[in-house]
Protein backbone atom coordinates (compact mmCIF):
# COMPACT_ATOMS: atom_id res chain seq x y z
CA UNK A 1 0.00 0.00 0.00
CA UNK A 2 2.83 2.51 0.92
CA UNK A 3 4.61 1.66 -2.49
CA UNK A 4 1.39 2.26 -4.88
CA UNK A 5 1.01 5.87 -2.47
CA UNK A 6 4.38 6.72 -2.91
CA UNK A 7 3.74 6.01 -7.08
CA UNK A 8 0.68 7.86 -7.03
CA UNK A 9 2.80 11.18 -5.65
CA UNK A 10 4.79 11.05 -8.83
CA UNK A 11 3.96 14.06 -10.81
CA UNK A 12 0.27 13.93 -12.27
CA UNK A 13 0.57 10.68 -14.52
CA UNK A 14 1.35 8.08 -11.36
CA UNK A 15 -2.28 7.57 -10.77
CA UNK A 16 -2.09 5.51 -14.41
CA UNK A 17 -0.03 2.63 -13.16
CA UNK A 18 -1.61 2.46 -9.91
CA UNK A 19 -5.42 2.49 -10.65
CA UNK A 20 -4.48 -0.34 -13.85
CA UNK A 21 -2.63 -2.59 -11.21
CA UNK A 22 -5.40 -1.95 -8.43
CA UNK A 23 -8.37 -2.78 -11.09
CA UNK A 24 -6.45 -5.86 -12.57
CA UNK A 25 -5.78 -7.45 -9.04
CA UNK A 26 -8.97 -7.16 -8.53
CA UNK A 27 -10.43 -8.55 -11.03
CA UNK A 28 -7.54 -11.78 -11.02
CA UNK A 29 -7.89 -12.48 -7.79
CA UNK A 30 -11.38 -13.07 -6.96
CA UNK A 31 -10.59 -14.95 -3.74
CA UNK A 32 -8.55 -12.45 -2.06
CA UNK A 33 -11.18 -9.07 -3.90
CA UNK A 34 -12.36 -8.03 -0.69
CA UNK A 35 -8.66 -7.10 0.81
CA UNK A 36 -7.63 -5.71 -2.10
CA UNK A 37 -10.53 -3.62 -2.31
CA UNK A 38 -10.01 -2.54 1.09
CA UNK A 39 -5.83 -1.73 0.78
CA UNK A 40 -7.20 0.26 -2.17
CA UNK A 41 -9.83 2.23 -0.16
CA UNK A 42 -6.54 3.01 2.02
CA UNK A 43 -4.41 4.02 -0.87
CA UNK A 44 -6.92 6.67 -1.80
CA UNK A 45 -7.86 7.76 1.79
CA UNK A 46 -3.51 8.27 2.29
CA UNK A 47 -3.02 9.35 -1.04
CA UNK A 48 -5.75 12.57 -0.06
CA UNK A 49 -4.30 13.12 3.19
CA UNK A 50 -0.72 13.79 1.65
CA UNK A 51 -1.88 16.21 -0.59
CA UNK A 52 -4.72 17.52 1.27
CA UNK A 53 -3.55 18.21 5.09
CA UNK A 54 -0.28 17.33 5.16
CA UNK A 55 0.45 19.21 1.63
CA UNK A 56 -1.07 22.30 3.28
CA UNK A 57 0.53 21.84 6.65
CA UNK A 58 4.54 21.64 4.69
CA UNK A 59 2.94 24.42 2.37
CA UNK A 60 3.73 23.08 -0.48
CA UNK A 61 2.06 25.18 -3.25
CA UNK A 62 -0.17 22.62 -5.73
CA UNK A 63 0.11 22.74 -9.58
CA UNK A 64 -2.04 25.36 -10.75
CA UNK A 65 -2.16 24.97 -14.38
CA UNK A 66 -3.22 21.08 -14.69
CA UNK A 67 -4.86 21.65 -17.66
CA UNK A 68 -2.26 22.84 -19.36
CA UNK A 69 0.35 19.91 -18.90
CA UNK A 70 -1.93 17.64 -20.34
CA UNK A 71 -3.04 19.80 -23.91
CA UNK A 72 0.86 19.17 -25.12
CA UNK A 73 -0.27 17.02 -28.35
CA UNK A 74 -3.78 19.31 -29.26
CA UNK A 75 -0.86 22.51 -29.23
CA UNK A 76 1.21 20.97 -31.32
CA UNK A 77 -1.07 19.77 -33.69
CA UNK A 78 -2.47 22.98 -34.32
CA UNK A 79 1.13 24.41 -34.00
CA UNK A 80 2.23 22.04 -36.88
CA UNK A 81 -0.72 22.82 -39.07
CA UNK A 82 0.12 26.38 -38.80
CA UNK A 83 3.78 26.00 -39.80
CA UNK A 84 3.27 23.35 -42.68
CA UNK A 85 -0.04 23.98 -43.50
CA UNK A 86 -0.92 27.26 -43.46
CA UNK A 87 -3.22 27.42 -46.56
CA UNK A 88 -5.61 24.50 -45.00
CA UNK A 89 -5.65 26.21 -41.22
CA UNK A 90 -9.22 26.69 -39.99
CA UNK A 91 -9.26 30.60 -39.37
CA UNK A 92 -10.45 29.92 -35.84
CA UNK A 93 -7.28 27.95 -34.92
CA UNK A 94 -5.52 30.37 -36.66
CA UNK A 95 -6.46 33.42 -34.47
CA UNK A 96 -6.41 31.27 -31.13
CA UNK A 97 -2.83 30.86 -32.05
CA UNK A 98 -2.22 34.49 -33.10
CA UNK A 99 -3.36 35.06 -29.09
CA UNK A 100 -0.38 32.91 -27.97
CA UNK A 101 2.48 34.71 -30.50
CA UNK A 102 2.25 35.61 -33.96
CA UNK A 103 3.18 33.40 -37.02
CA UNK A 104 6.82 34.65 -37.78
CA UNK A 105 7.87 33.71 -33.39
CA UNK A 106 5.87 29.87 -34.05
CA UNK A 107 8.01 30.09 -37.11
CA UNK A 108 11.06 30.50 -35.29
CA UNK A 109 10.03 28.82 -31.50
CA UNK A 110 8.33 25.53 -32.73
CA UNK A 111 9.81 22.18 -33.45
CA UNK A 112 7.28 19.91 -34.70
CA UNK A 113 6.02 17.17 -32.87
CA UNK A 114 7.13 19.28 -29.56
CA UNK A 115 5.13 21.87 -27.43
CA UNK A 116 7.51 22.34 -25.22
CA UNK A 117 9.57 23.76 -27.78
CA UNK A 118 8.28 27.07 -27.52
CA UNK A 119 5.41 26.90 -24.57
CA UNK A 120 7.65 28.34 -21.80
CA UNK A 121 9.09 30.77 -24.46
CA UNK A 122 5.10 31.61 -25.01
CA UNK A 123 4.36 31.92 -21.18
CA UNK A 124 2.95 28.20 -19.93
CA UNK A 125 2.04 29.26 -16.22
CA UNK A 126 -0.47 31.24 -17.45
CA UNK A 127 -1.67 30.13 -21.16
CA UNK A 128 -4.40 27.95 -20.18
CA UNK A 129 -5.47 29.11 -16.59
CA UNK A 130 -8.68 30.97 -18.14
CA UNK A 131 -8.90 28.50 -20.95
CA UNK A 132 -11.95 26.40 -21.28
CA UNK A 133 -10.45 22.28 -22.09
CA UNK A 134 -13.52 22.00 -23.97
CA UNK A 135 -12.64 24.82 -26.48
CA UNK A 136 -8.51 23.25 -27.26
CA UNK A 137 -9.76 20.03 -27.93
CA UNK A 138 -12.55 21.27 -30.57
CA UNK A 139 -10.09 23.42 -32.63
CA UNK A 140 -7.51 20.35 -32.61
CA UNK A 141 -10.59 18.61 -34.08
CA UNK A 142 -10.91 21.15 -36.48
CA UNK A 143 -7.49 21.22 -37.17
CA UNK A 144 -7.16 17.12 -37.91
CA UNK A 145 -10.01 17.63 -40.29
CA UNK A 146 -8.17 20.49 -42.23
CA UNK A 147 -4.77 19.29 -42.05
CA UNK A 148 -4.90 15.55 -41.92
CA UNK A 149 -1.29 15.29 -42.81
CA UNK A 150 0.12 17.77 -40.40
CA UNK A 151 -1.88 16.66 -37.44
CA UNK A 152 -0.50 13.11 -38.25
CA UNK A 153 3.00 14.01 -38.60
CA UNK A 154 2.59 16.06 -35.22
CA UNK A 155 1.35 12.85 -33.69
CA UNK A 156 3.66 10.44 -34.56
CA UNK A 157 6.77 12.58 -33.88
CA UNK A 158 5.14 13.65 -30.57
CA UNK A 159 4.52 9.44 -29.80
CA UNK A 160 7.39 8.24 -31.18
CA UNK A 161 9.26 8.08 -28.20
CA UNK A 162 6.86 4.97 -26.87
CA UNK A 163 5.89 2.67 -29.59
CA UNK A 164 9.47 3.14 -31.76
CA UNK A 165 11.23 0.06 -31.22
CA UNK A 166 14.00 0.54 -33.47
CA UNK A 167 14.33 4.50 -33.18
CA UNK A 168 17.92 5.67 -30.93
CA UNK A 169 18.41 9.03 -29.62
CA UNK A 170 21.44 10.03 -27.36
CA UNK A 171 19.58 12.76 -26.25
CA UNK A 172 17.41 10.36 -24.05
CA UNK A 173 20.51 9.83 -21.78
CA UNK A 174 19.27 11.66 -18.40
CA UNK A 175 20.92 14.84 -17.52
CA UNK A 176 21.58 16.37 -13.57
CA UNK A 177 20.87 20.12 -13.07
CA UNK A 178 20.07 22.15 -10.53
CA UNK A 179 17.56 25.49 -11.48
CA UNK A 180 18.51 28.69 -10.53
CA UNK A 181 17.40 29.18 -6.62
CA UNK A 182 17.75 31.46 -4.09
CA UNK A 183 17.92 29.30 -0.98
CA UNK A 184 22.16 28.68 -1.81
CA UNK A 185 21.39 24.57 -2.81
CA UNK A 186 23.90 23.99 -5.90
CA UNK A 187 25.80 20.91 -6.96
CA UNK A 188 29.17 19.62 -5.55
CA UNK A 189 29.53 16.05 -6.57
CA UNK A 190 31.87 13.20 -5.60
CA UNK A 191 34.17 13.17 -8.62
CA UNK A 192 34.96 9.88 -8.42
CA UNK A 193 31.21 8.80 -8.52
CA UNK A 194 30.76 11.50 -11.16
CA UNK A 195 33.18 10.23 -13.69
CA UNK A 196 31.56 6.76 -13.11
CA UNK A 197 28.44 7.64 -13.85
CA UNK A 198 29.43 9.75 -16.94
CA UNK A 199 31.32 6.96 -18.02
CA UNK A 200 28.04 4.50 -17.78
CA UNK A 201 26.16 7.02 -19.49
CA UNK A 202 28.82 7.52 -22.51
CA UNK A 203 28.80 3.48 -22.60
CA UNK A 204 24.83 3.02 -22.57
CA UNK A 205 24.41 5.05 -25.55
CA UNK A 206 26.41 2.58 -28.32
CA UNK A 207 23.79 0.93 -30.56
CA UNK A 208 22.57 -2.48 -28.87
CA UNK A 209 22.95 -1.06 -25.69
CA UNK A 210 20.76 2.31 -26.29
CA UNK A 211 17.84 0.09 -27.16
CA UNK A 212 18.07 -1.90 -24.02
CA UNK A 213 18.43 0.70 -21.79
CA UNK A 214 16.83 3.72 -23.20
CA UNK A 215 14.26 2.96 -26.24
CA UNK A 216 11.14 2.44 -24.38
CA UNK A 217 9.76 1.01 -27.42
CA UNK A 218 11.40 -2.01 -27.46
CA UNK A 219 10.98 -2.55 -24.05
CA UNK A 220 7.26 -2.24 -24.65
CA UNK A 221 7.95 -4.93 -27.89
CA UNK A 222 10.35 -7.56 -25.75
CA UNK A 223 7.42 -7.95 -22.64
CA UNK A 224 4.23 -8.46 -25.53
CA UNK A 225 6.15 -10.78 -27.89
CA UNK A 226 7.65 -12.44 -24.70
CA UNK A 227 4.00 -12.42 -23.17
CA UNK A 228 2.20 -13.51 -26.58
CA UNK A 229 4.89 -16.72 -26.73
CA UNK A 230 3.91 -17.93 -23.80
CA UNK A 231 0.54 -17.54 -23.46
CA UNK A 232 -0.30 -21.26 -23.69
CA UNK A 233 1.92 -21.73 -20.72
CA UNK A 234 0.72 -18.67 -18.27
CA UNK A 235 -1.84 -17.95 -16.07
CA UNK A 236 -4.07 -15.17 -17.09
CA UNK A 237 -3.43 -13.32 -13.94
CA UNK A 238 0.09 -12.71 -15.06
CA UNK A 239 -1.44 -9.81 -16.89
CA UNK A 240 -0.90 -8.02 -13.29
CA UNK A 241 2.89 -8.36 -14.24
CA UNK A 242 2.86 -5.76 -17.33
CA UNK A 243 -0.54 -4.19 -18.29
CA UNK A 244 -0.03 -1.45 -15.42
CA UNK A 245 3.11 -0.46 -17.18
CA UNK A 246 1.88 -0.67 -20.51
CA UNK A 247 -1.55 1.49 -19.14
CA UNK A 248 1.39 3.93 -17.81
CA UNK A 249 3.44 3.77 -20.73
CA UNK A 250 0.48 4.54 -23.52
CA UNK A 251 -1.58 7.14 -21.29
CA UNK A 252 1.50 8.94 -20.64
CA UNK A 253 2.15 9.37 -24.30
CA UNK A 254 -0.85 10.89 -24.32
CA UNK A 255 0.05 13.79 -22.48
CA UNK A 256 2.72 14.14 -23.80
CA UNK A 257 4.43 17.55 -24.59
CA UNK A 258 7.29 16.51 -26.48
CA UNK A 259 10.24 12.95 -26.24
CA UNK A 260 10.54 13.29 -22.70
CA UNK A 261 12.10 10.35 -21.85
CA UNK A 262 12.55 10.71 -17.85
CA UNK A 263 8.48 9.60 -17.88
CA UNK A 264 9.98 6.66 -19.09
CA UNK A 265 12.67 5.96 -17.28
CA UNK A 266 10.74 3.18 -15.16
CA UNK A 267 10.49 1.07 -18.34
CA UNK A 268 14.19 0.21 -17.83
CA UNK A 269 13.93 -0.65 -14.42
CA UNK A 270 10.94 -2.69 -14.66
CA UNK A 271 10.82 -4.50 -17.80
CA UNK A 272 13.82 -7.27 -17.05
CA UNK A 273 11.86 -8.28 -13.81
CA UNK A 274 8.92 -8.56 -16.02
CA UNK A 275 10.19 -10.71 -18.46
CA UNK A 276 11.79 -12.74 -16.08
CA UNK A 277 8.42 -13.41 -14.48
CA UNK A 278 6.72 -14.23 -17.62
CA UNK A 279 9.24 -16.63 -18.51
CA UNK A 280 9.37 -18.18 -15.30
CA UNK A 281 6.25 -20.52 -14.51
CA UNK A 282 4.43 -20.63 -11.08
CA UNK A 283 3.47 -23.84 -9.08
CA UNK A 284 -0.14 -23.53 -10.56
CA UNK A 285 1.07 -23.09 -14.20
CA UNK A 286 3.51 -26.05 -13.78
CA UNK A 287 0.47 -28.38 -12.01
CA UNK A 288 -1.68 -27.48 -15.11
CA UNK A 289 0.99 -28.70 -17.99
Amino acid sequence: MALSVLTLMVRHNGVLFVAPMLFIMILSFPHARRWILGASAVVVVLAGLVKGPVANTLQVEPHDNVAGEAVGIPMAIMANALESDPDHIPDEVHEYLNEIATDEQWQDEYIPGEWDSCKWVFGNGSLFKNESLGRILALTFKTVKACPSAAYESARLNTQIVWDFIHTEPSWVPEEYIAENDVGIASSPVKLMHSIGEGMKTFSVFPGLSALIWNTGFQIAAILIIYLLRIPKISPKKTVLFLPLLAYDFGTMLLLAGPNQRYFYCNAVLYIPIIFGLLVSSPDEVKDT
